[in-house]
């Protein structure tokens, strides 16, 4: 917790200044909080009043830490400087609700400084945050003097053998000790490896192997080099994404791990879920994972209270969107921090019709498509799914919560096993989860990627369909689905039949306590209602308004010309101002009253 850290740090140094404890915890959050000048800045001064005061030196640990942050620009050889990781440059802000795991990779890391090689792999869904917590592993252990090597593995690159073990390979070359590899190590690596030949341009060619023997050298190739590296400094590699890796890196990293048993050294391998059903006893990467004998982090989504205040970090000092835009965002990012900041991106630049909002919003049509950035997240999973499959994904996007009535999926033609078939996928593609025996998307990026992966003509009709399936099976349950009714209706552009269901959805969902529904439904709704409709949606917008504390919001949708209303509305409408009045004064809403008619 950097922000903890730093409030004891600054609290020790007031008590002594001249701690070396204080001004290492300081110097550690300014680092890891990006700021580099001034953790620099902060550490020579309290090293000038030490020397002043007391003729001391700091220790070796703290002037290491601090001599990292000033070579942070210098790119070791041989490694480009956009693969380059230092203390800095991996750091997220932004770190919330793994705190616990964090522990677990710093006391992991902590024993790789005594000398004791550890493994760690790091699972979970897309955009949990796996590799925000391996990058700030990676950056405390650049700030405590180790080696850090990362590699990131990509679904383009399976199909060319060694290609990631090549990429790593390249890393640790760049690293301090690497010369220290016997020269027959480095001629096998020179093999798959072009950086290695353009570091040391006199190495002799190997003699030509089968491909059996060839692995084999390598794997004792690439473990002297580890060997070497980590000699000189403790060493951390990360391999992210390692279930996107080549079965010939993969094969061959295992058996490197397997040999190096005793060397200063930290593996971690992040990877989708270990729990997804998808894997085969015969894939490599499962055997890797599972033979592999590490410490697993399985990273689970974000509690509330952790997404609330990733939310309150992530607006920074963008205005307050108020509860039911938060409520929007927090419901539809369900605890995945990376679709948390994709949605608020989302509402900064779109507004109301960012993707949170559209989702549920009262819209005959969303207008626009979810952003480049969260398209990316799931596109390719929806695109490459059996037809089948992806047809019933796009139905539940359609359905949302009534997703698992499968009865539904009969409108189209889906029999019950088919859709059953096709739901185990999709949870096995981690686009559904099971919330304790109840399917739902795993976030509205998810879902909207689902959603716009249809014509808008053919969701026009699923929504049509629905609404009418609804309807002739609503029964006693009508009320309680009137908001349900109308969003299908205005979907499916019959919007004079949603207005009624719309208006008698929200008097609903106010007399049972949920405001932020009926606020949501009725300001996006508001633009289909005419005549006497728009005149009752105004006034129980200005009620669920004023039952969040709106207060001003309220009055300015009252201003409407009270001839307009008939007698019970106008009375209505008086009771609400004179609320509103209570509580913000009669200045002030006389004020907004003038302000808005104007």
């Amino acid at each position: 917790d950097l922000r903890r850290l730093w409030a004891l740090g600054n609290q020790l140094q007031r008590l002594t200044p001249l701690s070396e404890v204080a001004a290492s915890a300081l110097l550690e959050a300014q680092a890891m909080s990006n700021d580099r000048l001034g953790a620099l800045v902060s550490y020579d001064r309290w090293r000038d009043n030490l020397a002043e005061e007391l003729g001391a030196v700091p220790s070796q640990s703290i002037e290491r830490m601090a001599n990292t942050l000033r070579q942070r620009d210098l790119v070791p050889l041989g490694q480009p400087p956009a693969q380059q990781r230092t203390a800095t440059s991996a750091v997220h802000t932004q770190f919330v609700g793994r705190h616990d795991s964090f522990e677990q990779c710093y006391r992991a890391w902590q024993n790789v400084r005594h000398g004791n090689a550890q493994r760690l792999i790091i699972d979970g869904e897309d955009g949990i945050g796996k590799t925000a917590l391996a990058e700030r592993v990676l950056a405390v252990a650049s700030l405590e003097g180790g080696h850090i090597a990362y590699t990131e593995c990509y679904m383009m690159g399976r199909e060319l053998p060694f290609n990631t073990l090549s990429t790593l390979i390249t890393q640790l070359i760049g690293l301090a000790g690497s010369s220290a590899t016997p020269p027959e190590a480095l001629t096998i690596l020179g093999e798959i490896s072009q950086t290695v030949r353009q570091r040391w341009p006199h190495l002799p060619y190997s003699t030509p192997s089968d491909g059996n023997n060839l692995t084999l050298r390598l794997v004792d190739s690439v473990a002297a080099l580890i060997a070497a590296v980590s000699d000189e400094r403790p060493l951390v590699i990360v391999i992210d994404d390692v279930h996107l890796a080549d079965t010939a890196s993969l094969t061959a990293y295992y058996a490197v791990l397997n040999r190096i048993a005793s060397s200063a050294f930290l593996s971690i391998l992040t990877c989708e879920s270990l729990t997804s059903s998808h894997r085969h006893l015969e894939d490599p990467c499962s055997v890797l994972l599972t033979d592999l004998r590490a410490i697993s982090l399985s990273l689970a989504p974000l509690s509330p209270p952790e997404s609330s205040e990733l939310l309150d970090t992530l607006l920074g000092d963008t205005s307050d969107p108020g509860p039911t835009v938060r409520r929007a965002i927090l419901t539809g990012g369900a605890g995945n921090p990376l679709a948390l900041r994709l949605l608020v991106a989302d509402w900064c630049d779109q507004g109301a019709d960012s993707l949170a909002i559209a989702t549920r919003a009262m819209l005959p049509a969303v207008r626009t498509k979810a952003a480049y950035s969260q398209r990316s997240l799931v596109a390719d999973k929806v695109r490459y799914l059996p037809p089948d499959v992806r047809a019933v994904a796009q139905l539940c996007a359609v359905l949302g919560a009534r997703l698992q009535d499968l009865s539904l999926f009969e409108l189209v033609d889906l029999s019950p096993p088919k859709v059953i078939r096709a739901m185990a996928q999709l949870i096995e593609q981690q686009l559904l989860r099971d919330t304790g025996g109840q399917l739902t998307f795993v976030n509205d990026v998810v879902r909207g990627e689902c959603y716009h992966s249809m014509s808008a003509s053919l969701r026009q009709i699923l929504h049509s369909l629905v609404a009418d399936h609804i309807l002739s099976h609503a029964g006693n349950a009508l009320p309680s689905l009137q908001l349900e009714i109308a969003w299908h209706l205005v979907r499916a552009q019959r919007l004079e039949e949603a207005a009624p269901h719309l208006i008698a959805g929200g008097r609903n969902s106010i007399q049972k306590g949920a405001p932020h529904e009926a606020e949501l439904a009725l300001s996006t709704g508001y633009q289909i209602l005419t005549g006497r409709e728009q005149r009752v949606g105004a006034l129980q917008l200005a009620e669920a308004l004023q039952e969040l504390g709106r207060w001003e919001e309220s009055v300015r949708v009252l201003v409407v010309p009270a001839s307009s209303f008939d007698q019970n509305e106008a009375c209505l409408r008086e009771v609400l101002v004179a609320t509103a009045q209570r509580w913000m004064g009669d200045t002030t809403t006389d004020r907004l009253i003038a302000s808005t008619s104007a």
